[in-house]
């Protein structure tokens, strides 16, 4: 079941944590309402520890019940990903926004 609430953003470099600081600081979400997925354990932690949100290795359970997912990834990366969770996303996941940073 979606929930409308769940934001999932998948990437956590610089351009991940900016919304996430954004988006949990100025109250437009609770931290438990924010998953962050990226390929590095080490920077997850770094991320919960500092925002409190949840983190995820996995796109697939990060977006399953994420009413908004917001792709925050270096523009090489976009194609795999895309690849990844273009098939699991449903209709029911009414905003989808994409945030493809070119920064490194």
């Amino acid at each position: 079941m979606i929930d409308e609430r769940r934001i999932a953003i998948l990437g956590g470099g610089k351009l991940g944590e900016a919304l996430v600081s954004g988006i949990v600081s100025s109250g437009f979400r609770d931290a438990g309402e924010v998953v962050v997925t990226d390929v590095r354990e080490t920077r997850l932690a770094e991320l919960a520890q500092r925002y409190g949100i949840q983190t995820s290795e996995s796109n697939a359970d990060a977006i399953a019940s994420a009413g908004i997912v917001v792709i925050a990834v270096k523009p090489q990366d976009f194609p795999a990903l895309f690849r990844e969770i273009g098939l699991l996303l449903t209709p029911d996941q009414c905003a989808f926004f994409t945030a493809v940073s070119s920064l490194f």
